[in-house]
């Protein structure tokens, strides 16, 4: 039930809104809702798989459960945590952090990148490989039967070299005060995304306390940055803001 309602609270508000308004087949119809729910379902499908055949779970029921709750929690950054996610394997451990990057889709209550975005630059990465084979064509870049303005399109690039930049910068500044690569790496994507638990010592069922004060400040303004959106909040420290 939690994990049904979290996953709900992950999707677009405004789908839920038409569909309660009489168009309950926009909901199907949203090519960034079907992508939210095709990344939910394979990451928990190849986390119960890894689960079973790392011989850490025994039964099938068992590691669906734990996937599913946990790779929910994680993809909508609600942070709640029903297992020790940090003794799984790898691919696991891997795969979770990638969702807790993603997020969950535009207009929800969900932190990460968003879903919107990621699907405007796969969009973006295939329209520039056809160009690349077809340089004279004209090839709008279309998501389903709209059509994506090049505006939109470099704002979203725009914003995924910000968010990398910022990824890089605090993970930097987290591992200079001594901090080892998985935990300098993952608290800063943990509270960047607004999730709460990383890997290691600060793993599902550790905290920050242990943290140096000056790493946890890095950390409040990422919880800051993050929540507040990117450009909304780094505008303010630019020249031109102030001279406008």
């Amino acid at each position: 039930i939690i994990a049904f309602f979290m996953f709900l609270a992950g999707g677009n508000f405004a789908l839920y809104f038409a569909a309660l308004r009489g168009d309950p087949l926009r909901l199907f119809r949203s090519r960034e809702w079907r992508l939210y729910a095709a990344i939910a379902a394979g990451s928990i499908v190849a986390i119960a798989i890894s689960l079973m055949i790392a011989r850490s779970h025994f039964s099938v029921g068992h590691a669906l459960r734990e996937a599913t709750f946990q790779v929910i929690s994680v993809q909508t950054t609600t942070g709640f945590v029903s297992a020790d996610f940090d003794k799984w394997n790898t691919l696991a451990k891997l795969i979770l952090v990638l969702l807790m990057v993603i997020g969950g889709c535009a207009g929800s209550t969900a932190g990460g990148f968003k879903v919107a975005r990621l699907l405007v630059l796969l969009k973006s990465t295939r329209h520039e490989l056809t160009r690349q084979m077809h340089p004279q064509a004209v090839l709008p870049l279309r998501a389903g039967n709209q059509v994506i303005s090049e505006v939109v399109r470099v704002a979203v690039l725009q914003y995924f070299a910000l968010y990398m930049i910022i990824w890089a910068t605090g993970s930097l500044l987290v591992a200079a005060t001594g901090t080892d690569l998985i935990t300098a790496a993952t608290s800063v994507v943990a509270t960047f995304n607004n999730i709460g638990p990383g890997l290691g010592p600060v793993g599902a069922t550790m905290n920050y306390a242990f943290l140096q004060p000056f790493a946890k400040c890095v950390l409040i303004a990422m919880m800051v940055i993050g929540r507040l959106e990117l450009f909304a909040i780094l505008l303010p420290f630019t020249r031109g803001f102030w001279r406008g």
